[in-house]
């Protein structure tokens, strides 16, 4: 009998087995958003979606390894968890995005929607 899925013979602590079930669950997350990347955004490069389904596949394979109590596993999702925040960040503040400078520049307007001579406008 095989005992693959046999979570009792382990020995995962109950945190790193919380760690292991929410990668996965990121990988699915970060794996859908990049087959959406691939298929339907025609505003994104193409290497945007596969970068994002490779990011979710090797995620989940990390997150698969540390459910199975391997190192290699733990460290791997540690080393993937920094790319993506750093990833995040540096893509955060070198995006000339009209977004990003509509916020900065006018903050106050967006917490106070009803201001006066705002009535009735969406934003």
């Amino acid at each position: 009998m095989s005992d693959t899925m046999d979570f009792e013979s382990r020995d995962t602590p109950f945190p790193v087995a919380l760690a292991g079930m929410i990668g996965i669950a990121k990988a699915l997350f970060e794996g859908f958003y990049g087959v959406l990347g691939i298929a339907v955004a025609s505003s994104v490069d193409d290497s945007f979606g596969t970068g994002a389904l490779v990011f979710g596949i090797v995620y989940l394979i990390a997150s698969i390894l540390l459910l199975r109590g391997s190192r290699v596993g733990y460290y791997a999702m540690v080393v993937l968890s920094v790319i993506g925040l750093v990833g995040a960040v540096v893509y955060m503040f070198s995006s000339g995005g009209r977004a990003r400078r509509r916020v900065a520049d006018r903050p106050d307007e967006r917490l106070r929607p009803l201001a006066a001579g705002r009535q009735g406008q969406l934003s």
